[in-house]
């Protein structure tokens, strides 16, 4: 999948050379940004770990 770009850059889970590390400084970063910028952040965090 990764080798056909069928996965975007966004998403860090489960991958080579991404962790959980860089999707919070992509977070940490846009939220400075929109502060910065008098906008709006809004995030949406979903938890599948018991779907089935």
């Amino acid at each position: 999948l990764e080798s056909n770009e069928k996965i975007p850059d966004s998403q860090y889970g489960f991958r080579k050379h991404k962790s959980v590390y860089d999707c919070q400084i992509q977070l940490t970063t846009d939220i400075n940004l929109g502060y910065t910028n008098n906008k709006i952040t809004l995030a949406l965090f979903l938890d599948f770990s018991i779907c089935i």
